[in-house]
């Protein structure tokens, strides 16, 4: 459906509903003379800033028409008005309208180099004290960071959400985690697909390790015979399916397996003579149920004596 998204760009005039969990944000946008309202997953975004957005027209019955989107690229406020808004809007602790209002008129354009290197600058401000503009710039900073990191992931063809969730993980070494081994995000807590994290690692400046790419691919392939009912799979039966998505050879999946067993990522168990591939929880999971029946033969609950008679009761 990717190329049926249509694009928008503008820049943000307001936020006017945020859930800080999951990032879902309504905000006002400006955009060729028309102020659009927007839905999505847009963390981090905040007035002032310049977006170029990907998504669906739709119209919500009570709120009327909006743009849902689904891909965000954005860039940080380049204009004095710009600048204002932003800091206005309250992105920045410590900094509300009237303080921001006096930042960009004692130093305009320099006023994120100022904000981000030089609190005792900031501190020239009447009412802002020495101690109070360094945690300004503190705070700041560790805005500025999170929302580099943002564009950064955005820049590689990732979704927002994917963003926040991988941020949620790997924090500050998130851009140089998916730079890396991008399968990475087919993990619990993001659950990229593996196509997906395919065309992400298509977007990354330098080529990701082929064996990052086949370990992803054989636990894609086991998590999909989740769906179909298999708990676990055989071995020798596990590596057809694998090298036809992966389109590598046999022996590099079966070193792949390897691997994955020793870094515990999966669980390999003899069955009757043959060995089957398993998820870690999932073997847990199948291992802790057995237990437990095992447990109810050796000591069965009480027969209840009528029960043939409640049985007969019932059908009647």
């Amino acid at each position: 459906m990717e190329q049926e998204y249509v694009e928008i760009s503008g820049n943000v005039e307001e936020i006017t509903f945020r859930k800080e969990e999951n990032g879902f944000t309504v905000l006002d946008l400006a955009a060729d003379d028309e102020l659009i309202t927007v839905v999505g997953v847009l963390p981090e975004v905040n007035a002032g800033e310049f977006l170029r957005l990907r998504g669906n027209w739709t119209t919500h019955p009570t709120f009327g028409r909006q743009f849902k989107a689904q891909l965000c690229e954005r860039s940080m406020p380049s204009t004095t008005g710009d600048l204002y808004k932003y800091l206005a809007s309250g992105a920045v602790n410590g900094i509300g309208a009237k303080t921001a209002q006096k930042i960009i008129e004692r130093f305009g354009e320099d006023s994120f180099e100022i904000l981000e290197n030089h609190p005792e600058r900031l501190a020239e401000i009447k009412g802002v004290s020495l101690a109070k503009a360094e945690k300004i710039c503190e705070s700041f900073n560790n805005q500025f960071a999170v929302r580099q990191i943002m564009i950064s992931l955005e820049r590689f063809g990732m979704t927002p959400s994917e963003c926040l969730n991988a941020y949620k993980i790997y924090g500050q070494k998130t851009v140089d985690v998916i730079k890396t081994n991008p399968y990475l995000l087919c993990e619990e807590g993001i659950g990229v697909s593996f196509d997906r994290a395919d065309a992400i690692a298509a977007n990354l400046p330098d080529k990701t390790d082929d064996l990052h790419r086949i370990r992803a691919g054989i636990i894609f392939v086991i998590k999909h015979n989740l769906h179909n009912g298999h708990t676990c799979l055989p071995r020798k039966k596990l590596i057809q399916p694998c090298t036809a998505l992966i389109g590598c050879d046999g022996e590099a999946v079966e070193n792949a397996i390897d691997t994955l067993i020793d870094d515990r990522k999966l669980s390999a168990k003899e069955i009757n003579e043959d060995e089957f591939i398993f998820l870690p929880h999932i073997y847990l999971a199948e291992k802790s149920a057995a237990d437990r029946i095992k447990i109810m033969i050796k000591f069965p609950p009480p027969g209840k004596p009528t029960l043939l008679q409640d049985i007969e009761n019932i059908e009647k």
